[in-house]
């Protein structure tokens, strides 16, 4: 049986023989929806997030549009920082 989107808080994926991982959650600190995203490389572990305010709708949508293409440029994006 399929996950539905409202039940789906992580999303992983293959890139370069690589995982990128995406997680929707709450940030209590900082008291807005986010999308975190995590990548191991060259033994560092990379993180990343995109705050949504207090808004779970946008945050939502931004997550359920995730997909290969998009892993793979956030991939570019953040295994340049090493």
């Amino acid at each position: 049986m399929a996950i539905q989107p409202e039940n789906q808080f992580y999303k992983l994926f293959e890139v370069d023989g690589n995982q990128i991982l995406y997680e929707k959650k709450w940030n209590e600190d900082e008291e807005q929806e986010e999308i975190k995203i995590s990548l191991h490389l060259s033994g560092l572990c990379l993180t990343a997030s995109i705050g949504f305010e207090k808004d779970e709708v946008k945050r939502d949508e931004a997550f359920n549009g995730i997909d290969q293409s998009a892993a793979d440029k956030a991939f570019k994006r953040l295994s340049t920082l090493i």
